[in-house]
């Protein structure tokens, strides 16, 4: 059986430990902290402990440390597996399925937690305990695969929306712009409940509620691109916290304007855009990282408006929960929904978008 880069490195780490603490070298209590350690770093701790990496400067395999815990979480997807196994309690086969680790693997980090002598399930508890989920990358992966989330927009929230992106493309910009994008930010509030089935393992279903929805009039806006200003969201963090400190800022919308219906149906103009995640990525690291008061962003939508009449019997172009189409005042929309990682990433997976309209003009083509 072909040894795997988890196993390659991991052992030699190991058999230096033995062999120093063979020749006498290593305590006991000295031999357990460094296996101890080493699980840490197995589990996508965020840093390495320092106990070994002095242990492996001094043995001069530092090189072999380091290319291990660089690989962990990305290339090698050990910490999603022991996560998925140990907290969400996946089955094996569908942990090995999903993950691509194998038995020998696990195996092999069974060992290390005997030699160890630790639970691994309390330190699991304690590797969450001590670290933002933020702080830990590889975990968007796992709520991505383990999480399901529901957008709740209220009636009020929703016609903030639209009002905004009706405007701002009803109403030209300058005689070289005839319409132009918006942007805002939500306001609301997030619940959640927990479901363990046989195999799948323990499924989070998020509820998402919006209640508010508020454009940023200062935000730089053009036709094909928005960009919001610092000192606005400020002002908003800070007006909020007045107004409506049962709230958090949720989330953001802007709208993806685009000249026919058609143009929005070839070039799916209700996705969200590379530039689009880029942005949203840096906006919920800022909201995070906050002094006053942190706010976690769910939520982010994209409106696609286009004119165009509305057509009967038409065949959907989106069939995702996550999207809702309809038509308004002589023009085609659509409204999707993103839900956001702790890496503050966007997915559309496991994202269904509900709202009190949908059964009078929110309807599904």
């Amino acid at each position: 059986m072909a040894v795997t880069f988890l196993q390659r490195n991991v052992h030699r780490i190991i058999s230096h430990i033995e062999r120093r603490s063979l020749s006498g070298e290593l305590l006991k209590k000295q031999r357990q902290n460094l296996f101890r350690a080493l699980f840490y770093v197995l589990m996508g701790e965020p840093q390495i402990p320092q106990n070994l990496i002095e242990f492996c400067e001094e043995e001069k395999i530092e090189p072999t440390l380091n290319r291990l815990f660089q690989a962990l979480g990305s290339q090698c997807k050990l910490p999603q597996a022991l996560h998925s196994r140990i907290l969400k309690s996946v089955s094996l086969k569908r942990v090995q399925e999903k993950w691509g680790v194998s038995k020998s693997d696990l195996a092999l980090v069974k060992r290390v937690v005997k030699e160890a002598d630790i639970d691994p399930q309390d330190e699991h508890h304690l590797l969450h305990r001590y670290y933002e989920s933020g702080d830990l990358e590889w975990l968007a992966e796992v709520e991505n695969e383990q999480d399901e989330v529901d957008v709740i927009i209220s009636v009020q929230a929703l016609e903030e929306m639209l009002l905004g992106v009706f405007e701002t493309y009803k109403v030209p910009k300058s005689k070289k712009e005839p319409f132009s994008e918006v942007f805002g930010l939500c306001l609301g509030m997030a619940s959640r409940n927990r479901v363990t089935k046989k195999g799948t393992g323990q499924k989070t279903k998020w509820f998402v509620y919006v209640e508010k929805a508020v454009p940023q009039i200062r935000a730089k806006a053009g036709t094909s691109s928005v960009i919001p200003n610092a000192k606005s969201i400020s002002a908003l963090v800070e007006t909020s916290q007045s107004l409506f400190p049962q709230l958090e800022i949720i989330g953001d919308y802007h709208s993806h304007p685009y000249h026919t219906a058609g143009q929005i149906r070839r070039y799916r103009g209700w996705e969200a855009s590379t530039q689009d995640a880029s942005d949203i990525a840096l906006l919920y690291r800022e909201l995070r990282n906050l002094k006053s008061r942190k706010h976690r962003m769910r939520v982010s939508f994209v409106i696609a408006i286009a004119r165009g009449k509305a057509i009967r019997n038409s065949k959907s172009h989106s069939k995702d929960t996550n999207v809702v189409r309809f038509t308004m005042a002589g023009c085609h929309v659509y409204i999707s929904a993103y839900r956001i990682l702790s890496d503050g990433s966007m997915s559309s997976k496991g994202v269904v978008l509900q709202s009190p309209y949908r059964e009078t003009f929110l309807k599904v083509a």
